[in-house]
């Protein structure tokens, strides 16, 4: 009787192994997998939409513990993505752009947000598809109707996107250098990148860190950074110059000038604002040696390309000089020559 049981619990354990569906081991990448059969709904949809095939198929190898699809399908769908900074941006290797997120959209760039690029190398352009808006702004002013497919102009950016009807907004920020500036205190380059190198003036200089360094010394600067994973690399040059323009007023003491005032010794790049204190009238003056001759009091400014400013003030007296004293001479003559006609013929009356 004892026996008759035993055979009896065994048979129904065996019936009941045979039963159970076939499961792979989440993880497990052993190339001696047995053939398993996808069987659970969400991996028949998924694999049935993504592959277009029968949802129930036969597969040798491991599946995603995620998706439940063929591990090495999930992954390689995935492998043109970069992420670069998670949950704000990556790069799409097949589509060679910067794909941006928001919220559960995203916009995409040719450029990385936070990048500092030289003026007259890149033209930065975003695709923004339906269902977000965007502003740009540039040194703090909006630019109302931007062409944002073709962005070049010297300037610090901010692209605001937001998703339509919701609070759900991003800021993408780059700057475009001119090839002369003075407002280059520190270098940071965006998520993912590093500094291949930093040179001035011909000169190798050691980065404070690899994504972020200080510009302290002027001169011409040439920095390379890249991200090797995604094949990018970027080359940003200019001239750093604080120094403010030096103009000469030789005739000027102390505020003060008696004679016409001459600047000289403008700078090639600079050029003058002359205002005119009391009449608010202002000229612009691009060449040196240029003469101030009527009395008054004036403002000068005085800017070079980098965006130093000098600023002079000075009045100029009433004075006479040579073609005024020439003036008063003739008229002199004039009053006197009138003066010894009139006595000439008091003395001489005519007759007749």
């Amino acid at each position: 009787m004892g026996r008759k049981l035993s055979c009896l619990f065994l048979t129904t354990i065996l019936i009941f192994s045979l039963s159970l569906p076939a499961y792979a081991v989440p993880g497990d990448t052993s190339s001696s997998m047995e053939t398993v059969t996808i069987q659970s709904s969400a991996a028949q949809n998924a694999y049935a939409q993504t592959y277009q095939s029968k949802a129930d198929v036969e597969y040798s190898g491991p599946l995603d513990p995620q998706t439940g699809l063929p591990a090495a399908n999930a992954s390689s769908e995935n492998a043109s993505y970069v992420t670069l900074r998670e949950g704000s941006f990556g790069y799409d290797k097949d589509r060679r752009c910067y794909v941006n997120e928001v919220a559960a959209t995203s916009f995409t760039s040719n450029i990385p947000n936070g990048a500092i690029l030289s003026s007259g190398k890149h033209t930065v352009s975003f695709s923004i598809p339906s269902g977000l808006s965007a502003s740009l702004y540039r040194d703090g002013d909006l630019l109302a109707g931007a062409d944002l497919s073709g962005i070049s102009e010297v300037g610090a950016y901010i692209l605001e996107v937001a998703v339509s009807n919701s609070y759900n907004t991003v800021s993408f920020s780059f700057q475009i250098l001119d090839e002369m500036t003075n407002a280059v205190t520190e270098f940071s380059l965006p998520a993912g990148f590093t500094f291949e190198s930093v040179m001035l003036e011909g000169e190798l200089l050691t980065p404070d860190y690899k994504n972020y360094t200080q510009i302290i010394e002027d001169g011409a600067y040439e920095i390379s950074w890249s991200n090797q994973e995604i094949g990018q690399r970027y080359t940003t040059s200019f001239t750093l110059d604080t120094v403010s323009p030096v103009l000469e007023l030789p005739e000027v003491v102390d505020g003060e000038a008696n004679t016409p005032v001459t600047l000289t010794d403008l700078e090639p790049d600079a050029f003058i604002v002359l205002k005119e204190t009391k009449t608010g009238e202002t000229k612009n003056i691009t060449s040196s040696q240029t003469e101030i001759t009527d009395a008054g009091t004036y403002h000068l400014t005085v800017y070079d390309t980098a965006g130093n400013t000098s600023e002079y003030d000075f009045t100029i007296h009433v004075y006479l000089d040579f073609s005024a004293f020439a003036a008063i001479g003739l008229s002199l003559a004039g009053v006197l020559s009138l003066a010894l006609y009139s006595r000439y013929i008091k003395k001489h009356p005519r007759v007749g």
